[in-house]
């Protein structure tokens, strides 16, 4: 017996599988989804440190715009004081710039000040700058970065980021800068802040953070992995009996059944499914006797109906034959008349002496040929009225029709038809019993003769068509008679339905059965030049191997 454990379900015929299936246990699963519920954490926590440093920023920008605006009042100030004819311009402007440099805020952040020809006017951190050009300067991004803090101010101000080394320190890092115009003196003010300590705040609280969520998701992983435990455990031993169910090893027991929670309703649900299996073991044995009488039962009604069937087609056969019997006997005689005639010839000159062997020949080969073609005539109708055992061999279509048309000879000429046929020389074989199909023929061609009965016209054609038609070949039976109403084409095919005045409804409704064993069709349909068109399908050979 095959392990249960280790067996994997195979994916459906005609389903590709492109990644391999896992079998994971319950137990594995839980402590998967806690892994994965830490993940996610972590990628939130990874996302929300990103938003605060965002946020963190953004407050930081907005702070440092409002001490630009300070400081631009500080130099409107002095502006002001010049205006006024306190101080001249050069004091005010020093000591504008005095104020700035002994300004600070935060974490001993600092103003700046340039002219718009990208001069260092103020720049707390490196006095010894001060007064340098710094147009064709860049950071180690490459940027221009006063170049932009000039053009930025002299739009009205706003935020630039570059990078620019700390006091103390020649090695550059991030800095976020706000700047804005003092046009009377063609300066341009700022202020800033370096992103690394908004790092370093970030970085601090993601300690925080991690070390309060390691001890939460290690006292969750502990309780996760005993919830696991308590579930998988007795969920092991229940698959156990499951297991031994389905081999219908009714002996095995189910333990759990007093627990109150899922595992309890389990355990109880797999007692009853035990007391069920049970009974329904007995019940199937009792079933399969059961079954195996009515298999008897109906095999012997099968080949009651068979015997029925084949009964029922040979006397069609009988009866077809007793009807043409008068053209038979037609048949029969002119060959008959002919044999007579030249045996009397012979027995007259063999009487008068005047026999040779020349002259004997001649009347003797014809009084031959009569004799086989009387043979022959005699071989079709036993051929036809032969009962076997119905069995399917490929055959010529061709030569069935054929043969039928040769039976109905003198019926066709008689009722002054014209048989015409339209059947492809390289139609493929079928795979059909020969002396049914032959039934079916004869039965549509005289129904057809019989159809254009009486209407007085001459030259009444009966035309006989082959069509292939996938793994089909398609027969059409054209007649020019009255035609049959919309209301009688499906009823003509039922038992003892019949529009003839002799008939007895039974023809067409074997001719239906014969053609459905065989895996075609058969039906009727209106003549568009008037009368009616019976088709009837049958598979080819090749279609069937």
């Amino acid at each position: 017996m095959k392990n249960r454990n280790t067996l994997i379900t195979k994916p459906p015929a005609g389903e590709r599988q492109f990644l391999p299936r896992l079998r994971l246990d319950i137990h594995t699963r839980l402590l998967l989804v806690g892994l994965v519920s830490l993940l996610g954490f972590i990628a939130l926590s990874g996302i929300a440190m990103q938003s605060m440093r965002q946020q963190m920023i953004e407050d930081r920008v907005m702070k440092i715009r409002h001490m630009t605006e300070v400081a631009q009042k500080i130099l409107q100030w002095q502006y002001q004081r010049f205006q006024r004819g306190e101080i001249d311009e050069a004091s005010a402007r020093k000591a504008a710039l005095n104020e700035l440099r002994a300004l600070r805020y935060g974490k001993n952040e600092y103003f700046f000040v340039d002219d718009f020809n990208c001069i260092s006017i103020l720049l707390p951190p490196f006095p010894q700058w001060e007064g340098r050009d710094f147009t064709n300067e860049v950071d180690s991004n490459g940027h221009y970065f006063v170049q932009t803090q000039r053009d930025t101010a002299l739009a009205g101000g706003g935020t630039i980021y570059y990078k620019f080394p700390k006091e103390g320190s020649l090695k550059s890092v991030d800095k976020a800068a706000y700047v804005l115009p003092f046009m009377p003196w063609k300066w341009l003010v700022g202020t800033g802040i370096y992103l690394d300590d908004v790092d370093q705040e970030i970085r601090d609280i993601r300690i925080r953070l991690l070390t309060g969520f390691g001890v939460v998701a290690l006292i969750a992983g502990l309780l996760l992995a005993l919830i696991a435990s308590g579930i998988t455990r007795p969920l092991k031993r229940l698959t156990e009996v499951i297991h031994r169910l389905t081999d219908r090893d009714y002996t095995a027991t189910i333990e759990g059944k007093e627990r109150t929670d899922e595992i309890g309703d389990i355990a109880r649900a797999l007692e009853l499914f035990k007391r069920t299996g049970q009974e329904f073991t007995a019940l199937q044995l009792e079933l399969r006797q059961k079954e195996a009488a009515a298999s008897e039962e109906r095999a012997a009604w099968l080949e009651q109906q068979r015997e029925s069937a084949i009964r029922l087609e040979q006397s069609s056969r009988l009866i077809t034959v007793g009807e043409l019997a008068t053209s038979l006997a037609h048949e029969l005689n002119q060959p008959l008349a002919a044999i007579t005639n030249y045996c009397r010839g012979c027995v007259t000159l063999l009487e008068e002496g005047k026999a040779d062997r020349q002259t004997m020949l001649e009347p003797m080969r014809k009084a031959t040929e009569q004799a086989i073609r009387a043979a022959k005539i005699v071989t079709r109708i036993r051929t036809y009225l032969r009962r076997s055992e119905p069995s399917r061999a490929p055959l010529d279509l061709r030569a069935i029709i054929a043969e039928i048309v040769e039976l109905a000879k003198f019926d066709i000429q008689h009722q002054d038809v014209r048989i015409h046929l339209e059947i492809s020389p390289s139609l493929p074989p079928i795979l059909a019993d020969r002396i049914m199909i032959q039934q079916v023929v004869l039965n549509l061609i005289r129904n057809g003769i019989s159809a254009m009965q009486g209407d007085g016209r001459h030259g009444r054609e009966l035309t006989i068509v082959t069509i292939c038609s996938g793994a089909f070949v398609e027969t059409q039976v054209i007649d020019q008679g009255t035609g049959i109403d919309e209301e009688h084409r499906e009823k003509i095919f039922t038992p003892f339905f019949t529009t003839k005045s002799n008939g007895m409804g039974m023809g067409l409704n074997i001719c239906r059965t014969i053609i459905e064993l065989h895996g075609g069709r058969l039906w009727a349909s209106a003549n568009p030049a008037g009368g009616a068109i019976f088709h009837f399908t049958l598979p080819l050979q090749e279609a069937q191997t």
